[in-house]
């Protein structure tokens, strides 16, 4: 036995409800009776159309047929004509002797006394066309590009037609309008036979030659008339077929809703019984649902249908398992359903399970199932209530997932701190440490060591600063706190001096809770920036003095040229006595001491003469340190250390020997006791070098030129000064020229870098830094001209 509804009065519809709905189902049988109109309309008509292109294609072909036969009959007699040599006829009227014929018998007499004269096939085809043209047939006319007499003239038709036929056209039609009606034109070629030549051979045709054509003009006039008659008659006939199915669709469907109007009514009928019973269950805001025992579904209410996604109709009978319960669970779903009827599980035990909706999304219901029995105790199935817990557990989840991601989140913006290179603290209002980087482990002991007395900084066993045993913060590099919590006088940051370390300290308010304030505390380690915009400030001021420098040495060229020029006539004259000779010669080496400080100014203000070639500084270095071997004194050892690598270079051989012998000068007087001088040549892939001057240098790879000696060092102040010209911590007695800043100038005109690495009392080391030469500026170096450059002591003016 299955659970059964009890038919009752309707309560949720009334008549307008009916009514409306009535309304839409009309609505919807005049739209399917009007697409079937429209259909057979389409049919119809594309019926019509297909017989109209096909009558019109009967009429072209029958045109082209008639044409045909009068071009080919044309033709026929033609070349009989010509086969035959031509025809004597009598001379008449109208028949003329032909003035254009060229033949030995064009006119004869016979012995009755009649002339006759030779009618060529062209003079025939004309005559026979003129006579048809006369009677109202077929229009013929035999034409040529090249015609003898003016009735063979082409129309613009036929010089086309006649064009093509030359392109190799077997035949040209159309249909044209001429002389007020509309004609089927055709036309085909003149081929020249034996019998042509007779008469043609004087104007240049050969056999097989197109000489011309012969055209029709076949009257469409008839043929249109055929035409308009069998289209009306098409027309008139498609009409009746079209309103004798328009009649049949109109009965058909007039019955139709006859009789869907009927099932209609009856539907309707029961739907008002059922929905009466169903406004009970529908009330309810939880889903009512009646299983039969075999699972199969025997009612449900408004909420269930919600919450499905079907109709009622789509629900009912339909087994609940397999439609509406998700495949992971529903032998288990079958099993509790079976142990329910059984009596072995308790059928009012709280289940949360999913259901499946139509569009394939899981809902969770809360179920509470009870069994149903029929008046005689017999069990006929299952009715059970359900609250749809769905959004009810998302919240709860989403809950747990917002608080997860507010934890992620934390650990992002701990991790993001961490990744900070700068000290970043986060400080309470008595400077307890809530927050702060690994950073802070490597700057806050260099701060902290200089807090006056104890107390300010708690540190673990393994003396490591961390976020968790820096306690409270009192003073940063002996400043207080609070101070450092103020606004800035610069209104950017506060600078804290720790040893030779600069830090800078900007201090942010973070809004908190009332009653309480919190800093965030960013320490920025500015060491490395001071010096790099020192650098930049030595390498400007170097950049301003060296062209003061070559500018001064430019004026003071000129000079020393005119007075070598003037020392050197005198010397001509022979009336000087050797003192008054000895003195110019002492002038004259003055005069060459000048010249070479002055080279070494251009040098240092990078406006020397360079002869760059491709260089190999290896051979160069060996004979460099062979000749410093034998002038520098024995308590000095040197030696050449060769790196890996190919080390040639664009440069100026001379220069590049004057560097190394600077170089190696300043490192001999930097070592008044002896020692050891090393030149290492190495080629380098280094993709950053540190220059003295500029700062950090991108690029590569390059040619090191390092020169290091084990002398006294020098200080900062003295590294400082080191490239200036004139700058020397030698006496005024050994003074040699300008030294490093000629190093410095040769340097930059070979594009390189120089950095310097000392210490007082532990010696220096002067590393050169030169692009290395590859193939592309090779080839370039090769096609350029030779520099003149100036030999040291030869003055030329400017």
């Amino acid at each position: 036995m299955r659970l059964q509804r009890r038919c009752t009065p309707k309560l949720m519809l009334t008549e307008i409800d009916v009514g409306f709905k009535a309304l839409i189902a009309r609505t919807g049988q005049r739209a399917s009776l009007w697409i079937l109109l429209g259909a057979w309309t389409v049919c119809v008509a594309a019926s019509l159309i297909w017989n109209i292109h096909q009558e019109q294609v009967a009429i072209d072909e029958l045109a082209y047929m008639r044409a045909d036969l009068a071009i080919e009959k044309d033709m026929l007699y033609r070349r009989w004509a010509s086969k035959m040599g031509g025809l004597y006829v009598a001379i008449s009227d109208g028949v003329d002797p032909n003035p254009y014929l060229v033949a030995a018998h064009r006119d004869i007499t016979t012995t009755s006394g009649t002339r006759l004269t030779l009618v060529n096939p062209a003079y025939m085809t004309r005559q026979v066309n003129e006579l048809a043209r006369s009677e109202g047939l077929n229009y013929g006319h035999i034409t040529s590009l090249r015609p003898t007499r003016p009735e063979t003239m082409p129309d613009a038709w036929e010089r086309a037609a006649l064009l093509a036929f030359e392109e190799g056209a077997p035949e040209v039609h159309s249909v044209e309008f001429m002389d007020g009606a509309y004609y089927f034109r055709l036309m085909r070629p003149f081929t020249v036979e034996e019998g042509c030549l007779t008469c043609h051979a004087a104007q240049g045709y050969q056999l097989g030659d197109i000489r011309g054509g012969v055209s029709t003009a076949v009257s469409m006039d008839p043929l249109y008339a055929i035409e308009r008659r069998v289209r009306a008659q098409l027309t008139l006939g498609h009409g009746l077929i079209w309103t004798i199915g328009v009649a049949g669709i109109w009965a058909a469907v007039g019955r139709l809703w006859r009789q869907m109007e009927q099932i209609t009514e009856s539907e309707e009928e029961a739907r008002r019984e059922r929905d009466r019973a169903q406004s009970y269950l529908d009330v309810a805001g939880v889903i009512l649902l009646a299983l039969n025992t075999d699972g199969s579904v025997a009612l449900v209410n408004r909420k269930g249908c919600q919450i499905l996604g079907d109709p009622e109709y789509r629900i009912l009978g339909q087994d609940w398992f397999s439609r509406y319960v998700p495949e992971p669970i529903r032998n288990d779903a079958k099993t509790m359903f079976r142990q329910i009827l059984s009596g072995s599980l308790e059928s009012s035990e709280y289940v949360e399970s999913p259901i499946l909706t139509r569009h394939g999304q899981e809902r969770l219901i809360a179920w509470r199932t009870s069994l149903v029995k029929d008046d005689s105790g017999a069990l006929v199935g299952t009715l059970s209530s359900g609250e749809d817990i769905t959004e009810t557990r998302l919240v709860e989840a989403e809950r747990e997932r917002l608080a997860a991601r507010l934890i992620a989140q934390a650990r992002e913006v701990q991790r993001i701190i961490d990744a900070v290179p700068e000290t970043v603290l986060l400080l309470d209002e008595a400077g307890h440490v809530q927050l702060a980087n690994p950073a802070a482990e490597r700057d806050l002991p260099l701060l902290i060591e200089t807090v006056p007395g104890p107390g300010s900084l708690d540190v673990g066993a393994d003396d490591r600063v961390t976020s968790h045993r820096v306690t409270v913060i009192t003073h940063l590099a002996g400043r207080p706190l609070n101070e450092l919590l103020a606004p800035a006088e610069n209104g950017l940051w506060h600078e804290l001096h720790a040893g030779e370390r600069i830090f800078e300290v900007s201090a942010h308010s973070v809004p908190d809770v009332p009653g309480s304030r919190r800093w965030a505390v960013l320490i920025h380690d500015a060491t490395r920036e001071r010096e790099m915009r020192a650098q930049m400030r030595q390498q400007e001021r170097l950049a301003t003095v060296g062209q003061l420098a070559a500018g001064i040495a430019h004026d003071f060229n000129n000079t020393l040229a005119i007075i070598r020029l003037h020392v050197q006539m005198m010397g001509w004259s022979a009336h000087l006595s050797t003192r008054d000779r000895e003195g110019l010669a002492v002038i004259d080496e003055q005069i060459s001491h000048a010249a070479r400080l002055i080279q070494q100014m251009l040098d240092f203000g990078g406006r020397a003469m360079l002869e760059r070639r491709p260089l190999d500084l290896e051979p160069l270095l060996a004979e460099q340190v062979r000749q410093l071997g034998r002038a520098l004194p024995d308590g000095i050892r040197i030696e050449l250390l060769r790196g890996p690598g190919d080390v040639t270079v664009l440069a100026d051989s001379a220069r590049m020997q004057q560097l190394v012998q600077n170089l190696s000068l300043n490192a001999r007087d930097a070592m008044p006791d002896g020692g050891s001088l090393l030149i290492r040549l190495a080629r380098i892939e280094q993709d950053e070098i540190d220059c003295t001057v500029c700062g950090h240098v991108k690029g590569g790879p390059w040619v090191e030129i390092a020169i290091s000696d084990t002398g006294t060092g020098m200080t900062p102040e003295v590294r400082s000064h080191l490239f200036e010209p004139f700058f020397t911590t030698k006496g005024p007695a050994e003074r040699t020229g300008l030294g490093l800043a000629q190093v410095y100038g040769i340097v930059k005109q070979h594009e390189g870098h120089i950095q310097v690495d000392t210490q007082a009392g532990r010696g220096t080391t002067i590393s050169i830094y030169l692009p290395v030469l590859d193939e592309r500026t090779h080839a370039v170096a090769d096609a350029l001209p030779s520099n003149i450059s100036e030999e040291e002591g030869n003055l030329k003016p400017e």
